[in-house]
């Protein structure tokens, strides 16, 4: 037996060792081979998007995609501590028997709930549990809880960007966010926080700096700014800002703004009661935007201006519009009528830009408006025509009350035209390059909405009554922030009455430097018109600017393009060519947008305009 067992393997004897040796050893350069193919293919690949999109946005990206892997992971790990530690009950940790739970849902309070299980999933849902002490918010659609202070007031009506709570000495704005690159830290470094912690940027707008910290609160890696804008002005109450970040799974962060009237122990003690209570809970429900989007026509107006508006809002065609440099006096007096030959069309609408404070070229829209053309006027309360802006903003000048001789004098020169206008005010706040959007004004869209409001009530002293008054926002969020998205500007319906939309091909002159593509018309207007339809549809809609650039494709086929599809979104009323150029850091042309480029462009848009309006 022995010797018959030895035949077939003594796990112990050296047979059967040299033999499992063997597969171990196979086994093993097995493994090594899959690994070293592995490293190859990954290298070569690495290599190859290397050379096409340069080392870092690969990395960037390599990381991104990893994250995207580990994120569910480490989330679901959270959750499951939560659920076994007793957190993920919303009552967790709450003392006193004084409670009292108010739900919301679709931003309206139903006392009617005992039991939200029977909700529909397609509900937003949203807590108030009263306690003796605060109030804990509870955002289901999110993922999270988090306590506040008592005696607030909610606004849930943008809750799928943001939610907000709020009286008279404090204002809390709450986002969850996601870094676009995988590294988080340097995104909010650079996207968030780059013009308010400028040394230069706090001197010119009076502001002091009280911290800038970074510390580990419930396991999560947490960045605090606080700062005050100091004035002498009351109009502005809350001018204490506090910048909460909290690094989640991923590349997903807690972000909090927190607004309030000083900087004390007591304040500090507040938003830190308020950063060391958020916990993540399992997500439920859906959120979603509760407020409804459409124009309120100025009861102001006269007869001309009414009869404007009532064009764009029943006219089923388009009306075409163009800018050019100089546009005030060559433009208008030797590009314009040069090309509008060539074209054998008259442009209807002339688009023209002033800063605020400039005095308006009122002979050339006389001029303009006495060959039958509208006038769309674009107006922004901007400092070193937007190119210093790590500078003076003016916007609070503006809101202080600073400037309303300027605006009074704007209003005066508008009411003295015997024409209706197209009045813009501060296109593409929802960026970083000019000087009144949100990230150069402490990142605060209120900032934006209350200069709006500002210049808008000072026309109405003055009894304007021959403005449109058009919203718009750049056709995408930069940063690509929830508290940055285009509707946290909305000024509010008897505001506004045209919606703007803005949507360029830049060509390929900036793709290595930031991956700028060439852009079909019906590949940028769709997702314009996917992006607005629902929320904008009762408003008549003007691209107020676009174009396309010649480099990396073919301009005159994209003229073509434009003209075969622009008819299928029937809110746009108005279609203005911006003729003119980008240019780069040594002012060579980047982006080429000029309409009379070449004899071929015209030649397109010549054609697209007789088809059109056959």
């Amino acid at each position: 037996m022995k010797i018959q067992y030895l035949q077939y393997g003594n796990r112990y004897s050296n047979r059967y060792n040299r033999k499992k040796e063997k597969k171990t050893n196979k086994k093993f350069k097995i493994l090594i081979y899959i690994l070293l193919g592995i490293i190859v293919v990954c290298g070569i690949a690495f290599g190859a998007l290397s050379l096409k999109y340069g080392v870092k946005a690969t990395i960037n990206k390599g990381f991104e995609v990893l994250n995207n892997i580990t994120s569910p992971i480490t989330n679901k790990i959270t959750l499951v501590i939560n659920e076994i530690t007793g957190k993920n009950s919303i009552y967790y940790g709450l003392v006193g028997e004084n409670k009292k739970t108010y739900y919301f849902v679709n931003n309206t309070i139903r006392e009617d709930i005992t039991n939200i299980t029977a909700l529909s999933p397609n509900n937003d849902v949203k807590a108030i549990i009263e306690n003796e002490t605060i109030d804990r918010l509870v955002n289901y659609p999110k993922g999270y809880y988090i306590n506040l202070p008592k005696n607030l007031n909610y606004d849930f009506s943008l809750s799928k960007d943001f939610v907000k709570a709020y009286n008279n000495n404090i204002d809390i704005t709450i986002s969850m966010e996601r870094s676009p690159y995988a590294d988080v830290w340097e995104y909010i470094d650079y996207y968030q926080n780059r013009f308010f912690l400028d040394e230069n940027y706090q001197q010119r707008n009076n502001i002091t700096l009280h911290e800038n910290k970074t510390f580990k609160i419930n396991g999560y890696q947490t960045q605090v700014i606080s700062l005050t804008r100091n004035t002498n002005s009351d109009v502005i109450k809350l001018n204490t800002y506090t910048y909460i970040y909290m690094k989640l799974s991923g590349q997903n962060y807690l972000r909090i703004m927190i607004k309030s009237n000083d900087f004390s122990e007591e304040y500090i003690t507040t938003y830190t009661n308020i950063l060391s209570s958020f916990t993540q809970i399992q997500p439920q429900f859906t959120d979603d935007y509760h407020i409804e989007y459409y124009p309120i026509p100025d009861a102001r107006w006269n007869n001309k201006t009414k009869e404007l508006y009532e064009k764009y809002t029943l006219s089923n065609d388009i009306d075409w519009g163009i800018f050019t440099a100089d546009i005030a006096n060559t433009g208008i007096n030797e590009t314009i009528p040069s090309m509008e030959k060539q074209l054998e069309y008259k442009f209807d609408v002339i688009l023209m830009y002033n800063h605020l404070g400039n005095p308006l070229p009122l002979d050339a829209m006389k001029k303009i408006s006495s060959q039958g053309r509208v006038i769309e006027l674009t107006v922004q309360t901007c400092y070193a025509n937007n190119t210093q802006l790590f500078d003076y903003t003016p916007m609070f000048d503006i809101i202080e009350g600073k400037w309303d001789d300027k605006i009074k004098t704007l209003a005066q020169e508008i009411k003295s035209l015997d024409t209706a206008i197209l009045f813009r005010l501060n296109n593409e706040m929802n960026t970083d390059w000019t000087s009144y959007c949100g990230m150069t004004n402490l990142c605060d869209p209120n900032i934006y909405i209350q200069v709006w409001h500002k210049i808008y009530d000072i026309f109405r002293q003055e009894n304007v009554s021959n403005c449109i008054w058009i919203y718009n926002p750049n056709d995408n969020n930069y940063p690509p922030s929830n508290w940055n998205n285009f509707l946290a500007y909305y000024p509010g319906n008897e505001y506004v009455h045209l919606l703007g939309i803005t949507g360029y091909n830049p060509g390929t002159y900036y793709a290595e430097k930031n991956g700028e593509t060439w852009k079909e018309f019906e590949y940028i207007y769709d997702e314009i018109y996917n992006k607005y339809s629902n929320i904008f549809s009762g408003f008549p809609w003007i691209i107020t600017e676009f174009a396309s650039s010649s480099v990396g494709g073919d301009k005159p086929q994209w003229i073509n393009n434009m003209f075969k599809n622009i008819k299928k979104y029937r809110n746009i009323k108005i279609a203005v060519w911006f003729s003119a150029a980008d240019y780069d850091e040594n002012n060579n042309p980047a982006r080429l947008y000029w309409l009379d480029e070449t004899q071929q462009t015209l030649d397109a848009f010549k054609q697209g305009i007789k088809e059109y309006k056959q």
